[in-house]
């Protein structure tokens, strides 16, 4: 099953790509305190809020988005 977890998108040109590196920062069109979509087969299935446990990146699960709106964005 293919899980994907969005905490935000930009638009980077194919030059800019370039000159990305380790250790960069990319701004994304969404602020700190919004929530993180939870994809799951292409779908939207889940929003909630990224965390860290054990060192390690997580989502805690605070809404399960109605089967009616799920659609890939």
């Amino acid at each position: 099953m293919n899980v994907r977890l969005e905490l935000g998108r930009r638009l980077i040109p194919s030059a800019g790509a370039h000159d990305l590196s380790a250790g960069g920062m990319v701004a994304l069109d969404r602020n700190v305190d919004d929530p993180v979509d939870v994809y799951v087969a292409g779908r939207l299935y889940a929003r909630g809020q990224a965390v860290v446990v054990d060192g390690k990146l997580a989502v805690r699960i605070e809404e399960i988005v109605a089967s009616d709106a799920r659609r890939m964005e």
